[in-house]
C-alpha cells in the first residue's frame, strides 16, 4: 500500500517529507525495497525492516529430517505417455536474533 512512498524516499537525494533541501540520509538511500501485498492484509500502516544477513544473523533456514535437497517422485501414465513429477523440500525459517528485524507503525 505504501510502495510509491517508499520508492520516493529511497530514490530521493533530499528528504521528501521536508519543505527545504534537507539531505536524505545515506542509510535510507541504501535500503533495498521488497514489496509483498500479503502484508497489507494485516495493516496498510505497518512497514518492516530487516538487517543485511551479512551483518546480523536474524533468520536462518533449517532443513527438516536432515535433507538439504528436494525429494522427487515420478509417475508414468501408460495411456497418454505423460510423466508427472512432484518435488518437495522440507524446510523451515528459524528466527535467531530479534535485533535484525523491526516493525514500524506509521499510523
Amino acid at each position: 500500500a505504501r510502495e510509491s512512498e517508499a520508492e520516493q524516499l529511497i530514490s530521493s537525494l533530499v528528504d521528501p517529507s521536508k519543505n527545504n533541501d534537507t539531505p536524505n540520509n545515506q542509510f535510507v538511500r541504501n535500503l533495498e525495497l521488497v514489496v509483498d501485498s500479503r502484508l497489507d492484509a494485516n495493516s496498510e500502516n505497518l512497514i518492516y525492516l530487516a538487517a543485511n544477513p551479512m551483518q546480523v544473523d536474524t533468520v536462518t533456514r533449517a532443513y527438516l529430517q536432515g535433507g538439504g535437497r528436494p525429494y522427487y517422485e515420478t509417475k508414468n501414465d501408460w495411456n497418454t505417455d505423460a510423466l508427472e513429477v512432484k518435488a518437495r523440500l522440507e524446510v523451515a525459517a528459524v528466527p535467531i536474533d530479534h535485533r535484525g528485524l523491526v516493525r514500524i507503525d506509521l499510523s
